[in-house]
């Protein structure tokens, strides 16, 4: 019997049954996917490479030195190929670009391969991370319309965390990739290369690093981006990575990692570009401080702005009408996220800052806010105000649980104090959220003003799964329910957080105390159908120009008031100018700060991180900032101090005399 397990012949039985178990588990996941009727050859060729990946895998055979090097050469380009198919179509990558991301394959192949010794051992480790790597990547796509990026590794537990709510469907190319991964493993592992000693791994493993490092320095420069032809766009990453490549466009990004300090800084340069502002106004009294309560609702947004259809009820009825309602301020605000980094739209409504200063794609809360920081909450604090921020959803979430207190917060509510809330999806509804903002107006301290920050959490994507506790409602273009799912669902909740608004805004006209409500959305969703999407803008969302993507980053805001104030209509900006037209409604005095920044809203009224647009009316992308503009390089020095200065931030700036 020992004999028997140990002959030939037992062990080819064995691997010829591993094999079999392998080709029917990845045509199992062939069968997972589904399949239009013009993707049918895809699901042909998958079988097919299952099959040839079960014989690979079940020949009992070793391949001599000169076939592994062929090996050697070959399966990083394989791997290269598998991997940008999983998300994009590999023929949009530009040929200049492919040579020199090849060469990083080959030099993290080579790392693996003196990490373990053995070129089949180190492969397959490759293999299995580029892979992870890869579907990781995919899926981030898939839900946010962007690819991975590298301030996103400082995000990973707010993804976790609402992971849950998103539907991980397969795909022909999910298919091919995971198929032809197995295969390249299986055909290294027959490989025989291996290193001669422990001396030699120690030297090619430090060989291999310094060359991975300066290939990510060399990456980084003005020359290796001319020469190569790599093409950066912050504002259209999802092209960047179809061109350049994942791990070309991974690295070049990671040098915006650092935040650069502006032209000509000083603090005595900040403080000379502050103090060129003259308060003239009034000092506010304690008569005088409204209350104010500012929502900033996940994913609400009017998509009307990005074309006309119809649906079978207005989904905001209330909203248009209080944006047109007396004593009211109302427009289109401008953000710099699409389909995510909520954190960021709060990062800059709550200090005024802009993240076109910062670099690309990075998260103020996660990267920035390490300490006491000026912002609108710190300066309520100084006017009396008690300050409140609201979240129905984890602490952790960027942050918050850290970030807010930084910012001046006297406390914060998180999903644990929403106990008994009701869930619309697995959501904490706006209704419940609403009454729990309205339990802690009633119980403040009489006679001192109240500050609450809330930020909702029911709309938020995606939008694509069924639930026992909600139904869509709002047909699309006269079209039954269920043609357009996603968008049916999404337009739905925008209803449900209409009316929500409406019961909210009818209690705090019954109440007495002065009080502001200011409510904004904190970007555009991305997870709706490419088919509405087409319908809506009259073709695909990649064929739009840059004043059509400015569309993509409108979101409506209105500023309502219990009692008499000035009112102004139509008005467009973004949405770290937002603070100071809040201060302005509410009476209160502002210190230089929000006067620059006033200065600033009238040089250049819109400024994201991906575009602005100056006073008249022209257009740009950040690429041309700040160089392009004395103006948006003072407002750089000014926002470097605030949240860089140290000890030599300018706080008498930020906050009243």
């Amino acid at each position: 019997m020992k004999a028997l397990f140990r002959s030939n012949t037992f062990r080819i039985i064995l691997r010829i049954l591993f094999a079999t178990a392998i080709t029917y588990g990845l045509l199992y996941f062939s069968t997972w996917c589904t399949f239009t009727d013009e993707e049918m050859t895809y699901r042909y060729l998958g079988f097919a490479l299952s099959l040839l990946t079960g014989f690979a895998i079940a020949l009992p055979i070793r391949f001599p030195k000169i076939l592994s090097g062929i090996c050697y050469v070959l399966l990083p380009i394989a791997a290269f190929f598998f991997m940008e198919c999983l998300s994009h179509d590999f023929t949009a990558m530009r040929l200049s670009v492919v040579p020199l991301a090849l060469l990083f394959f080959y030099l993290l192949y080579t790392l693996f391969f003196f990490i373990t010794g053995r070129m089949s051992f180190g492969f397959i480790l490759a293999n299995a991370i580029v892979l992870f790597i890869g579907v990781a990547n995919y899926y981030v796509w898939e839900f946010r319309g962007n690819p991975i990026l590298p301030w996103d590794l400082t995000s990973l537990s707010t993804a976790v965390s609402v992971a849950d709510n998103f539907v991980f469907n397969g795909s022909h190319s999910l298919m091919l990739s995971g198929i032809g991964f197995a295969f390249c493993s299986a055909l290294a592992e027959k490989c025989t290369l291996r290193l001669p000693s422990w001396r030699a791994m120690l030297i090619g493993l430090a060989a291999s690093l310094l060359a991975l490092g300066g290939y990510t320095a060399a990456i980084q420069t003005d020359f290796v981006g001319r020469m190569f032809d790599i093409y950066e766009m912050p504002f259209t990453q999802w092209y960047t990575y179809k061109v350049n490549g994942f791990f070309v466009s991974f690295l070049v990004n990671a040098k915006y990692l650092n935040v650069e300090v502006p032209q000509g800084y000083s603090a005595d340069t900040a403080k000379d570009l502050l103090q060129s502002v003259t308060n003239t106004e009034p000092d506010a009294t304690s008569s005088d401080r409204p209350n104010i309560v500012v929502i900033m609702n996940e994913a609400f947004s009017d998509l009307s702005v990005l074309g006309d259809f119809t649906t079978s009820e207005d989904y905001m009825p209330f909203l248009r009408s209080l944006m047109n309602d007396k004593n009211s301020i109302s427009g289109s605000l401008y953000v710099s996220v699409l389909g995510g980094n909520t954190a960021n739209t709060e990062f800059e409504f709550l200090t005024g800052a802009s993240t076109a200063f910062l670099p690309t794609g990075s998260v103020a809360y996660q990267q920035f806010i390490k300490d006491k920081t000026p912002s609108l909450a710190h300066l309520l604090k100084e006017y009396g105000y008690e300050t409140v921020a609201m979240h129905p959803y984890g602490a952790t979430g960027w942050n918050r649980d850290t970030v807010y207190p930084d910012l001046g917060f006297d406390r914060a509510l998180f999903r644990p104090d929403f106990a008994s809330a009701k869930l619309i999806r697995g959501y904490v509804s706006d209704s419940s959220n609403y009454n729990q903002l309205i339990k802690e107006f009633e119980k403040k301290e009489k006679g001192t003003p109240f500050f609450l920050f809330d930020v909702t959490m029911q709309n938020h994507g995606s939008y694509s799964k069924e639930y026992a506790n909600f139904k869509s409602t709002i047909q699309v273009n006269d079209q039954p329910i269920g043609t357009y799912p996603k968008a049916e669902q999404y337009l739905t909740l925008i209803k449900n957080a209409d009316d929500a608004l409406k019961e909210l805004i009818t209690y705090f006209k019954r109440t007495r105390e002065k009080t502001i409500v200011v409510f904004f959305g904190d970007h555009q969703p991305t997870l709706l159908e490419n088919a509405f999407f087409k319908e809506l803008l009259g073709k695909s969302t990649d064929q739009m120009n840059l004043s059509e993507l400015t569309n993509r980053y409108d979101v409506p805001f209105v500023i309502w008031a219990n009692y008499e104030i000035e009112e102004e209509r139509d008005l467009k900006l973004s949405v770290n100018y937002l603070s100071s037209l809040v201060l302005d409604a509410a009476g209160l005095d502002k210190p230089n700060y929000y006067h620059y920044l006033d200065k600033m809203c009238e040089e250049v009224p819109i400024l994201t991180a991906n575009f602005y647009r100056d006073a008249a009316g022209n257009l740009y992308t950040t690429n041309d900032k700040p160089n392009a503009s004395d103006h948006l390089n003072d407002y750089a020095i000014v926002q470097y101090n605030q949240l860089f200065g140290g000890k030599n931030r300018l706080w008498e700036a930020f906050l009243p005399e």
